[in-house]
């Protein structure tokens, strides 16, 4: 569904955004793109970022781009022929463009969004699941790890996509026939504007803990928390764990949040409880029954029907969540978890120390390098003070040396743990298991547990000198528990 250039401003004038016209015409636009290589014939192209290129203004015309948006702190030559709209606040602006050059697809699907610093990848999955059963229909998906348009899967960019990919996303939903959308939002997607003025039916924030504090991410706590409150700006339903707070630290930061968000009278908050889900999941742990109570409540204000809801949730698995591999003798246990935060860990283990009591411990992990430092710190302490031997491994390395940066972690672990430090994360894997086989074979414990956390799925740890590919834990870990069993 075209558009015209005059349509785009007309909509940032209502929007009351600030910006300027060059070179107006009468152009139809179809779509919007801010990386030169995703561009096709009618879109309007998107300059922005420090990184900016002429050369990718030059290659989005030669692919076809009818039309630009420019952050005015880009410093590019637009042709006279090339109609333009500028602005020095470009991340609303290209919210609103993208969604009107897309035709607005969000207003032609029911959307629920999802936030909080955990949860949101089950919670989302379990409203998937749930409206995909009481409704017979294809419901579309945009998550950390992977997009479906009603067709086809795909990997996202971020787990809260930039306007002009998340809106082509939604756009492949209407076009592919899903009626429905469930989402992600981050922190960085509310923080930088990407679901500005999105048409979201039903929000919800399953907790709140500290996370992505970094100067490249959010400066401080405060400013973390206030930006997981924003999702009140995107829909006027919004359900809320009643136990929000994650931490000691966050309490009273919550606390003044859900204050200010009972005192908008345009929004309707809908308080759930882990403790009200009785019925039997798949998945273990407390945390994921309030991620189940969550996502039901989510169902409820869409009006689907309850108890298909709920068995539709029960019955489902979430990949690199907490996956079991158990072997043949009971004896070895693998579990794959996408934990990659300090209360995550802590919920983790708890959930392991229950299900598995007196178990033998061992745990690989590794950390991000320049996000989210407070996990540097957090992760490693907690995996040593809760397991009985730690494998300190890569994850995403980024600009340092892996091997460097594996030994800058593994110094923040507890004095006296027993570790060991393996950059290569196929490598720690592989050693883990070995030393799980050897501490059964002499008899050491009677069960051994090995833990994969903080990768799940993925498959590869990204490093400035070039990606390192890997074994995903999800398949890496069942291979090892079938190793273990022809040797039985």
């Amino acid at each position: 569904m075209a558009c015209s250039f005059e349509d785009i401003v007309s909509e940032l004038e209502l929007a009351g955004l600030i910006f300027d016209v060059a070179n107006s015409s009468a152009v139809e636009v179809f779509g919007a793109a801010c990386n030169s290589r995703e561009v096709a014939p009618g879109n309007i192209f998107v300059c922005k970022g420090r990184s900016f290129k002429p050369a990718y203004l030059d290659d989005a015309l030669a692919k076809g781009a009818v039309a630009v948006v420019c952050d005015s702190a880009v410093e590019v030559e637009i042709p006279a022929d090339i109609p333009a709209i500028i602005t020095s606040d470009i991340r609303p602006v290209q919210a609103v463009v993208s969604k009107v050059a897309w035709g607005k697809p969000d207003e032609r699907l029911t959307i629920v969004g999802v936030t909080g610093t955990q949860g949101k990848t089950t919670t989302t999955t379990f409203v998937k699941a749930a409206i995909e059963a009481c409704t017979n229909t294809k419901c579309g998906f945009i998550g950390t790890h992977l997009v479906f348009d009603g067709a086809e899967t795909s990997e996202p960019p971020n787990t809260t996509p930039e306007p002009p990919d998340l809106y082509r996303y939604l756009n492949a939903m209407v076009q592919n026939g899903a009626t429905n959308c469930v989402m992600e939002i981050s922190s960085q997607g509310l923080k930088y504007d990407r679901v500005y003025g999105l048409d979201v039916n039903v929000a919800a924030i399953t907790n709140i803990g500290i996370d992505h504090i970094a100067p490249i991410e959010h400066p401080s706590v405060e400013d973390y928390v206030a930006t997981k409150f924003r999702i009140a700006e995107v829909s006027k339903t919004v359900v809320v764990n009643k136990n929000l707070a994650l931490l000691p630290e966050v309490v009273e930061l919550a606390a003044k949040g859900m204050q200010e968000l009972e005192q908008n009278g345009d929004v309707e908050i809908v308080k759930c409880s882990g403790e009200h889900f009785t019925a039997k999941l798949k998945l273990p742990g407390a945390y994921n029954k309030e991620n189940a109570a969550c996502a039901l409540e989510i169902c409820k204000c869409l009006g689907l029907d309850v108890q298909k809801s709920v068995e539709a949730i029960c019955d489902v698995s979430v990949e690199g969540r907490m996956e079991v591999s158990v072997s043949k003798d009971g004896k070895l246990v693998g579990i794959v978890d996408y934990a990659h935060t300090k209360n995550a860990f802590v919920k983790f283990f708890n959930a392991i120390h229950a299900e598995y009591p007196g178990a033998f411990i061992i745990t690989y992990f590794g950390c991000s390098a320049g996000k989210a430092i407070d996990r540097q710190v957090g992760l490693p302490q907690v995996a040593g003070a809760e397991s009985d031997y730690v494998v300190v491994t890569s994850d995403e390395p980024f600009g340092e040396d892996p091997q460097e940066f594996a030994e800058k972690i593994a110094g923040n672990l507890p004095t006296g743990t027993e570790h060991c430090v393996i950059a290569n994360r196929d490598e720690a894997c592989d050693f883990a298991f070995a030393k799980a086989a050897e501490i059964l074979s002499k008899g050491t414990a009677e069960k051994c547990v090995v833990c994969a956390l903080a990768k799940g799925a993925e498959d590869v740890c990204p490093c400035s000198t070039g990606d390192i590919p890997i074994i995903p834990d999800t398949k890496h870990v069942p291979m090892k528990i079938a190793e273990y069993d022809e040797q039985l």
